[in-house]
């Protein structure tokens, strides 16, 4: 008797991309006031929008990091 192959059923998260074409891994973003305030306490002093893209930057290199270490290939 020959078994019918189940198939393979991925999971919705695993198969959605970032923008940048890197499989997404869900981060708990700050909020720019939080990120204004860690700033603050390492006596650096930015702006709102100076924090966003600081932060931007920061998630693209964790998804980038996270990506080359967790990926299969």
């Amino acid at each position: 008797m020959s078994e019918k192959k189940k198939p393979l059923i991925k999971d919705e998260q695993s198969s959605k991309y970032n923008k940048y074409g890197f499989q997404n891994i869900q981060i708990k973003k700050m909020s720019s006031e939080e990120t204004i305030n860690l700033f603050i306490k390492a006596g650096i002093i930015v702006t709102e929008d100076e924090a966003e893209e600081i932060m931007e930057l920061l998630y693209t290199i964790t998804q980038i990091t996270l990506k080359e270490f967790l990926s299969p290939d």
